[in-house]
């Protein structure tokens, strides 16, 4: 919910209660009331109401195991904490919008007038009155006026309001203000200010020396629990000190830079620092960006994959994203091809890791594989093979790009640099696209070029022709074609008939043409495929 910037609710709280009594009962324990209390601190900062809910599932907690001393002592301490005001809600509504239309005093002023009511002075009424601020002034305003101190929940508002307003520098003097206010810095009020600093396009040094700073100050204000000493068991909504989201920031800045000599050793420590606070390095986000920063300071294209293969397991589909974005930018000398052909090894990765696309990732690989594809064709130093022509129209034909992978297979037709490897790509992508016409065409143009088609040719030309609705072909095909082809059938070839005869229950005739036909290999097939009646 931090990484995106959402708010927590009440009900938010309500699950991480839940969850703080399934594991305690799941180890044998009772959680202390002071666990609850650390909770209710969260909750207050994010000026949250009273919640009857939350009162009973706190009550009932400590009821269900018999502790009703501490059912009642976390009952009340929630009540003071959160008093129950008929008007809490409508008071915050109200004084938003009083600061939003009339300004901060303007709110103070309603304020003073609410708390005849009983509006209390709690951090809830204060983010309500600062919550649309952009200045100091504006908090020094509330704390004079109704003799309070702002928290860090407070500070982090008027912060991230001047971001959204693409007020950078007036952030930063805010965030510096803070600190001689003797704010403690936490991951919610330095978050924004590092996602700021990082869209700087492209982010020069000294951004990145500044967020650096930042960091290490929340670093010095949270630092990592030793060993030994009393950990801090309260669940949280948001770590105090710097969290993955922060890493990943930083770490994606480190990796655009222009010094990465300067910044590798800055990466290296932090994570160290990640795993002294027991954050996981695995992420995919941390992983691209150690990738990318590697791959970047790499003499030679070997060494870049080699860095990628120790931390591909990591990787989602946006870490592919983001590594396949750098590997097709990668030059090492006046030899760009190699990192052409390691883009394509990369994209089966993904494949084979079971990656499903999205619309951007989509989107993404569409045009940087279209972007390589025009790069071979027109640059007329290089002299792409078929292996590599294969790696596009393959990754064309998953994309689902049936006019560019057709592209493709007519300019190594016409130039004769294809393979057996090169048909079966281009039937599969006829047989995707539902274009049987088109692969017809492309079957006997081999044809009457005297093309010697492999198994394997074979088999995908059947499967074209089933899937399209040419059993008959198919069959035919199979127990006559191919034989005139030079090429005997195998158990494979009768596995793709079979499946597609039983779909419209006509696989004991089809099974009748194999046995009759080829009955050396009806022979030798498994007994499960022979069976002719219908399921």
């Amino acid at each position: 919910m931090h990484k995106c910037r959402c708010k927590p609710t009440n009900q938010t709280f309500n699950i991480l209660i839940r969850g703080r009594w399934k594991l305690a009962l799941e180890e044998g324990n009772i959680p202390h009331v002071v666990v609850f209390s650390s909770l209710m601190e969260d909750m207050e900062k994010f000026g949250l109401p009273f919640d009857p809910s939350t009162e009973r599932l706190l009550y009932d907690g400590y009821a269900e195991v018999g502790r009703y001393t501490d059912a009642e002592k976390v009952r009340v301490l929630y009540k003071n904490k959160f008093k129950v005001t008929k008007g809490s809600g409508v008071w915050q509504m109200n004084l938003s919008h009083a600061a939003q239309s009339d300004g901060v005093a303007a709110a103070i002023a309603l304020f003073k007038v609410l708390e005849v009511e009983g509006c209390p002075r709690s951090p809830g009424i204060i983010g309500s009155i600062v919550r649309h601020s952009r200045t100091v002034a504006d908090l020094q305003l509330v704390e004079d006026q109704m003799h309070v101190k702002c928290n860090e929940v407070h500070w982090a508002m008027v912060i991230s309001n001047c971001l959204r307003s693409h007020q950078i520098t007036q952030g930063l003097e805010i965030y510096q203000a803070s600190i001689q206010a003797d704010i403690k810095p936490d991951a919610t009020l330095v978050s924004p200010i590092l996602r700021a600093l990082r869209r700087l396009e492209p982010p020069e040094d000294s951004a990145i020396d500044q967020a650096l700073d930042i960091y290490h100050a929340l670093a010095r204000a949270h630092p990592p629990t030793i060993v030994g000493e009393e950990a801090d068991q309260t669940p949280r909504t948001h770590p105090r000190g710097p969290d993955l989201d922060i890493y990943h920031t930083l770490f994606q800045m480190l990796a655009s830079s222009g010094d990465l000599d300067k910044y590798h050793p800055i990466a290296l420590s932090l994570l160290e620092d990640m795993k002294a606070r027991d954050i996981s390095t695995n992420d995919s986000s941390i992983a691209a960006s150690i990738i990318i920063l590697h791959m970047r300071r790499a003499s030679d294209m070997a060494e870049a994959m080699e860095i990628y293969h120790q931390h591909r397991s990591s990787l989602d589909g946006e870490g592919y994203a983001v590594v396949l974005g750098c590997v097709s930018k990668l030059q090492f000398g006046n030899l760009p091809l190699p990192s052409i052909r390691d883009y394509f090894s990369i994209v089966n990765d993904m494949r084979m890791a079971g990656i499903e696309l999205n619309a951007k990732l989509h989107n993404f690989l569409v045009t940087t594989t279209r972007r390589i594809h025009d790069f071979i064709s027109l640059d007329a130093s290089l002299t792409p093979d078929a292996i590599l022509w294969n790696q596009v129209m393959d990754t064309y034909q998953r994309l689902g790009c049936f006019a560019d992978a057709y592209r493709v297979w007519e300019v190594v037709y016409l130039t004769g640099r294809f393979d057996y490897v090169s048909i079966s790509i281009i039937l599969d992508a006829c047989t995707h696209a539902g274009d049987l016409s088109t692969a017809t065409a492309i079957w006997n143009k081999l044809s009457r070029d005297r093309y010697a088609f492999n198994l394997h040719n074979w088999n995908t030309w059947i499967e074209c022709l089933c899937r399209l609705g040419r059993l008959g072909d198919a069959v035919g095909a199979a127990c006559a074609g191919m034989q005139k082809g030079g090429i005997e059938p195998d158990v494979e070839t009768v596995k793709i008939l079979v499946k597609y005869a039983r779909q419209l229950n006509q696989h004991h005739e089809v099974l009748s043409h194999v046995e009759h036909y080829l009955p050396h290999l009806y022979s030798e097939l498994p007994e499960y495929l022979k069976v002719k009646k219908s399921a």
